[in-house]
């Protein structure tokens, strides 16, 4: 019967024929033929082949029962039959026996044939989406793409897989794998184009946090989730949770390299010395092949100044990915710092142009945008992501021929490539050898940093009480919607206003000035409007008084930032307001009133503004403007539509506003000197501004903070003073334009000052929501490093979006803390918790490290939660005690009043230029006790739309006697002022032998 062996009963049966003698059971041979016939039909079986075709048909026809009864039996028969084992796991699947079916899947031997890919892949399916089991669901699909390395399923469940657990880079060989095969399909095509993405993107993974706890609950020995779970740990702020669970992971699993990097990120980034010298000591050899070992090691030599180390770590890690963007970066900066400008050139070009690759993939939505990835990609010789961009670019009309001939180029250089994102030669690492620099040779228990001990801070004694209220601060800025109710629609509704501090009427208290938006349009001429700039005058007895009308203040623009300086040295502080569409400059009369004297000096513009400055650019003591521009195109009037309804475009929707400069000219009017002074770097996007003397050069240079876009540091290279500046954008090679990891973040708020007491100005900027905020300490040379985790700031700002943020002694003790105002730009579905968002405030160890306090020891205030804009720094009541006064989107504004018990003496400095300008801006005093020098700068831009009160204070703690306090001036001129008196203020004057108190009586 069809070929198939007959039963052993049958073949040992009566074989004579009927008639002969022997027949004994006496039948004629017709009746001998028919019985038989029964016998055979009863007994000899139907083919092997046939019973699994109607196994088949029986799962097909949603039979799984039956199927399961057809194919018990095959396997009874042939318990080793390839094609009945696949086919038993499927139907044991459809039977829900999840362990039965990979028990069967598992009996099918590992080799090159069809059917054991099949029962592997089938086998990881099941463990992966039933079972829950990740490490075993990645040993099966391992097992099919060894043997069959092109196999779709198998390389997009491990590229999932491995994303899911944050092991990117292991996930790279198989994310490549699938570009090999364009889609065929509209799902093929969004997995095929997130794969592109997410190497693109690098460290970026696929985050589902209730997916890693049903893993981790189904397997709870199982360390694969742990890797991602301690990711996400650390997003929340558990740094202790998220090393608990790396440390179980690789004692679980010694092999888990992406778990040991981590590990030691923690480490690095936690200054936990002893912590990291263990973990590099203990390391197995296979971690070294990950780029983020060396990585790791790299800023741990920089942060010791052992620059030749960190150079060949960072090599080493080029070594073993040349599309590394934070050692392409950072050894650039290195080489910088050890002289080799000329070789460090072609490493920050290569950080640069990674970004502009990864920035062109978040936008790539439009065919030409998925053509310009694939260029890109193929310029920096990604030449597998380049095909797929190609590809994906040839389902759009307008690109499907040039995407034809591009795959057919590209296809030819396919075969000379593994499964990596570039060639080795790939790379400026190729050509420069720094084998002759010494490896790390760090054992544990070698002393390294040293550090103060933080646990006295942990309990903090600064207070805050927003007096708002109570000093008749009524403020709430409109920004055209209900960001509450309604979220925000337009990308215009998500900056907010900024705050002033100045003493525009010359009594010494210091008043404010709020910048208020609109409707949008905004209307003109409206009577009796009260949507307006407000100005608020502090007349010194705890009560703030509304004199905008009585100023002349009739400011109804869309307004954003706020500068205050004296452009024409009378002695009274002007205005420079920055609006969306057109800018006002209003001088102030010296009588309590302003003038808008926009148009005759020329200084309107017609762009979005948001943060300016006023400040002497040139060196010729009359300040100049200084307008940062965010974003062109129809911003101002495009609402974006989401899931969530109104939803803000991102600045990737438009074209960067180029930023605008004025010079004064002495008489009133400005004149545009944007390209001619060499500042017009061109897609900023700028939303905060510093101007400062980081070098003590004697020149201001410009740090600006953009918007997904790296950042400008403008360096002034004038070779003397009143012959006019020579701006040079050196952010790239001064560490200012990415963060430590070689990224572009949405960079807003900036606080300047010497964090570190090293009498070097550092950067602390806010950044958005995932990204945490940066610390960019400053070295010599001019130079600045990310040094955000080893001051312990990373972690407290992740799960937040900062926007202002200012430097203040909250206690007087002599190390300046950090305050930052919070808020998200959208509302996700109604969580609250997400959208506003509680303000921080950090202490200063004295070493440069802080401590977030808890919310309730600082005040009620910090215990809210708030969509916070802008905030300047001041001292409303002339305590001596540093406060700010915050600008929200959903609720008025605050000032809070610090009430800080048993704070530290202090000295408070104002300047008064002569020779410089009358501001002084740029002017350092270096105040002297027995036990330590303190160093102060006179800044301005002061950050996010906002401008402080131009005087500095210095805390003394429980010093009550100052030797000395220097001043070095913008003109060059040093002066010295021998034991000046505490717990006052100051007034120097630039020239003048004798510092004046100033009276504090209202």
């Amino acid at each position: 019967m069809g070929g198939t062996e007959p039963s052993r009963d049958v073949e040992n049966g009566p074989t004579r024929s009927a008639g002969r003698p022997g027949n004994r059971w006496g039948l004629p041979a017709a009746g001998l033929a028919v019985l038989l016939a029964v016998l055979l039909a009863w007994n000899w079986p139907e083919p092997i082949d046939a019973l699994i075709d109607q196994a088949r048909v029986a799962l097909a026809g949603n039979d799984p029962e039956t199927a399961a009864t057809i194919i018990d039996g095959v396997l009874d028969r042939q318990p080793g039959s390839v094609q009945a084992l696949v086919l038993a796991g499927r139907i044991a699947a459809a039977r829900r026996r999840f362990e039965e079916a990979v028990g069967f899947y598992d009996r099918v031997p590992d080799d090159d044939s069809d059917q054991a890919r099949l029962a592997r892949c089938g086998a990881g399916r099941i463990l992966l989406d039933d079972l829950k089991q990740m490490s075993a669901a990645e040993k099966r699909f391992r097992q099919a793409a060894l043997r069959h390395p092109g196999d779709r399923i198998a390389n997009e469940r491990l590229s999932f897989l491995l994303g899911v657990a944050s092991r990117n880079w292991e996930s790279i060989p198989f994310r490549i794998a699938t570009i090999a095969s364009p889609p065929t399909s509209r799902e093929q095509s969004s997995l095929y184009r997130l794969n592109l993405i997410l190497l693109a993107l690098g460290d970026d993974t696929l985050d589902d946090e209730s997916l890693l706890e049903t893993f981790r609950t189904a397997v709870p020995d199982d360390p694969a989730p742990l890797i991602a779970l301690a990711r996400l740990a650390v997003a929340n702020r558990e740094p202790s949770r998220a090393r608990q669970l790396l440390q179980t992971a690789v004692d679980s699993d010694p092999g888990l390299i992406e778990a040991w990097v981590r590990l030691g990120q923690l480490f690095d980034d936690s200054s936990a010395d002893d912590d990291f010298l263990n973990w590099n000591g203990r390391l197995p050899p296979a971690v070294d092949r990950h780029p983020g070992t060396w990585v790791i090691r790299g800023a741990f030599a920089a942060e010791q100044q052992s620059h030749r180390v960190a150079a060949r770590c960072y090599w080493e890690a080029l070594l073993r990915d040349p599309n590394h963007q934070a050692a392409n970066y950072q050894l650039g900066r290195m080489l910088i710092r050890l002289e080799r400008v000329e070789q460090a050139t072609p490493f920050l070009e290569r950080a640069r142009s990674l970004q502009r690759y990864i920035n062109l993939v978040k936008a790539s939505g439009t065919a030409e945008q998925l053509r310009e990835a694939a260029e890109m990609a193929e310029s920096l010789g990604l030449i597998w992501e380049a095909y797929g961009w190609a590809s994906l670019a040839g389902d759009h009309g307008s690109q499907r021929d040039w995407s034809g001939r591009a795959r057919a180029r590209l296809k030819s250089r396919l075969s000379d490539l593994s499964n990596t994102r570039s060639s080795s030669a790939v790379g400026p690492a190729a050509e420069l050898s720094l084998s002759g620099y010494p490896l790390p040779r760090w054992k544990p228990g070698d002393r390294t940093r040293q550090r103060s001990p933080l646990a006295r801070l942990a309990a903090s004694r600064v207070v805050f009480r927003n007096v708002a209220t109570s000093a008749g601060l009524k403020f709430r800025y409109v920004n055209g919607g209900d960001p509450v109710k309604d979220g925000i629609r337009a990308i215009r509704e998500t900056t907010g206003g900024g705050v002033a501090a100045l003493d525009y009427d010359v009594d010494g208290w210091p008043d404010l000035l709020l910048a208020q938006g609109s409707t949008w349009p905004p209307p003109r001429n409206r009577p009796g409007r009260k949507d307006l700039d407000r100005l608020y005058r502090n007349p010194g007895d705890g009560r703030l008084e509304d004199v905008t009308l009585q100023a002349g203040l009739v400011e109804d623009r869309y307004s954003q930032g706020v500068a205050v300086g004296d452009f024409n040295n009378d002695g009274f502080p002007d205005l420079y307001i920055g609006n969306i569409n057109a800018n006002r400059l209003y001088m102030n009369n010296g009588d309590g009133t302003f003038s808008d004297v926009t148009q005759q000096s020329g200084t309107g513009g017609r762009h979005w503004t948001t943060s300016c400055l006023v400040a002497d650019l040139n060196g010729d003591t009359l300040p100049d403007l200084y307008a940062v521009n965010y974003l062109g195109g129809d911003a101002m009037t495009r609402v974006c539509r989401g899931s969530s309804g109104g939803r803000p475009c991102t600045p990737h929707d438009f074209p960067a506003a180029q930023d605008q400069v004025y010079v004064n000219l002495g008489d009133g009017r400005f004149r545009n000197v944007t390209d001619e002074w060499g500042l017009n770097a061109a897609g900023g996007n700028g939303l905060g501004i510093v101007a400062a003397d980081f070098d003590g050069s004697g020149h201001l240079s410009l740090f600006i903070a953009n918007d997904q876009a790296p950042n400008f540091f403008y360096v002034n290279r004038a070779s003397q003073r009143g012959t006019g500046p020579e701006f040079s954008e050196q952010a790239l090679r001064r560490g200012l334009a990415l963060n430590g990891e070689g990224l572009t973040e949405a960079c807003m708020g900036i606080a300047v000052t010497d964090v570190d007491a090293d009498g070097l100005l550092d950067l602390f900027v806010t950044n958005f929501f995932g990204e945490s905020n940066t610390l960019y300490r400053q070295q010599p040379g001019l130079l600045f490093i990310d040094g955000t985790g080893s001051a312990r700031l990373r972690d407290p700002g992740l799960r937040l979006l900062g926007f202002g943020t200012q430097p203040l002694d909250g206690e007087l003790d002599g190390a300046p803390d950090l305050i930052v105002t919070n808020g998200h730009i959208e509302n996700f579905q109604g969580r609250f918790e997400n959208y506003r968002m509680r303000p921080q405030y950090f202490r200063n160890s004295g070493d440069g490290r802080f401590v977030e306090p808890p919310a309730e020891s600082l005040g009620r205030y910090f215990q809210g939660r708030f969509l916070g804009r802008g905030m300047a720094r001041l001292d409303w009541n002339r305590d001596g005690l540093e406060e700010v006064a915050i600008s929200h989107l959903d609720a008025p504004a605050a000032l809070l009043q610090n009430v800080t018990e048993s704070a530290g003496h202090f000295l408070v400095v104002r300047l008064r230029g002569i020779q410089s300008d009358r501001d002084a801006i740029g002017t350092t005093v270096t105040l002297k006790t027995a036990e330590r020098s303190t160093s102060l700068q006179l800044t301005a831009g002061d950050g996010y739309l906002s401008s402080n009160q131009r005087q500095l204070t210095f805390g003394l703690g429980s010093r009550q006697q100052v030797e000395q306090l220097e001043v070095r001036w913008p003109s060059g001129l040093i002066q010295r002022f021998q034991d000046p008196p505490v717990d006052v203020e100051l007034l120097l004057v630039e020239g003048r032998s004798r510092a004046v108190p100033l009276p504090r009586n209202p």
